[in-house]
């Protein structure tokens, strides 16, 4: 495993923001269809900036035990 020169820690993938938050937020009623694309275009010309992880680690847990 290579270790990026500049470390990080985050708790979720960069595609979950636009894939997952950005269309609820849109289904919700919080963002216009013209907000939406503008967001999407904004991820698409950035995501080959932002490096993919060196590791993902996916905890697995009962609702209840949340």
């Amino acid at each position: 495993m290579t270790i990026s020169p500049n470390p990080a820690v985050t708790d979720r993938i960069k595609e979950e923001d636009i894939y997952i938050f950005t269309e609820k937020n849109y289904r919700d009623g919080f963002l216009t269809k013209s907000e939406k694309m503008i967001i999407k275009h904004q991820f698409d010309a950035m995501k080959h900036r932002i490096p993919e992880p060196d590791l993902v680690i996916y905890p697995h847990t009962e609702v209840d035990e949340l």
